[in-house]
């Protein structure tokens, strides 16, 4: 089983880091591992947004939907076949996808059902397109 997280990101933090997507990778998984440590937590707060939970309706069981961490699980590679991530499209906000299970990671538009990720270990950037 896949394990996905998601994170909502702040306008300017996307604008800034849309292209360093190793170095958000690297602290988002950092503060996972070690959430406790308050620099972390500060530097996760600025960076990331509230999820809005009366903007997201989910009726799925594998959705976990804490105050800024959305964690999904999936029996498929590709979670976009989901209904849950076209409700993320409602939602005006940049979304960073982080998968557990082979360490990809990247932006999730899903408006174009599309992800952009970056593995971790490789230098390659590739688009999985659905349609």
């Amino acid at each position: 089983m896949m394990r996905y997280h998601i994170f909502l990101i702040e306008d300017d933090v996307y604008f800034d880091y849309f292209y360093k997507t190793d170095l958000l990778f690297e602290f988002l998984s950092e503060y996972m591992e070690e959430p406790s440590r308050i620099d972390l937590k500060r530097q996760f707060q600025y960076i990331t947004c509230e999820i809005p939970h009366d903007e997201i309706s989910y009726s799925e069981q594998n959705i976990y939907i804490s105050e800024r961490i959305i964690t999904v699980f999936a029996d498929q590679e590709s979670i976009l076949d989901t209904q849950f991530v076209s409700t993320l499209d409602k939602i005006d906000r940049h979304c960073f996808i982080i998968n557990d299970s082979n360490n990809n990671y990247g932006w999730l538009k899903p408006n174009k059902n599309e992800f952009l990720w970056k593995k971790q270990f490789g230098a390659s950037l590739f688009a999985q397109t659905i349609n």
